[in-house]
């Protein structure tokens, strides 16, 4: 009998040392993967997020740069003596299509393009330029 008890404490012993070594490396592993896993997919979510929003500030600043060349930019021209806007003029128009564009937007929306609309400046200044051209080439074609 006692040689029974002495098996199962080796038995028993045995298993916890398995148990033991096995929880010590597998457990940190399966954290470490399942960290990398959830990071993963709350990184496509912002990144699907941040697409969206880029997507919409884009159609919005492509809204209000097509509307103030229709409108504001014309009574400029209109009212300068040789037609052409100055560069002081051009800022100012820029200005005033960048805080209409701020405006539409959402926190949310400007959270998901950067931290604390960190970028959106940057962004929706590099967006008039790159609408204002296409805009001008739409023009160009149109005319053709």
């Amino acid at each position: 009998m006692e040689t029974s008890i002495t098996l199962n404490r080796i038995f028993i012993n045995i298993l916890l040392g398995v148990a033991t070594a096995v929880g010590t490396t597998v457990i940190p592993y399966l954290i470490v993967v399942g960290r990398k896993w959830l990071l993963s997919k709350l990184s496509k979510e912002k990144s699907d997020a941040a697409i969206i929003a880029y997507n919409y500030v884009s159609g919005i600043t492509y809204d209000v740069v097509k509307a103030a060349q229709e409108t504001f930019v014309k009574e400029v021209k209109e009212a300068a003596k040789d037609g052409k806007i100055t560069q002081e003029e051009r800022l100012h128009i820029k200005q005033k299509v960048a805080t209409e564009v701020k405006a539409m937007l959402s926190v949310d929306v400007v959270n998901a393009i950067g931290k604390d609309g960190a970028n959106v400046d940057a962004l929706i200044s590099n967006l008039i330029e790159s609408r204002l051209k296409d805009i001008k080439c739409e023009g160009e074609v149109a005319t053709k």
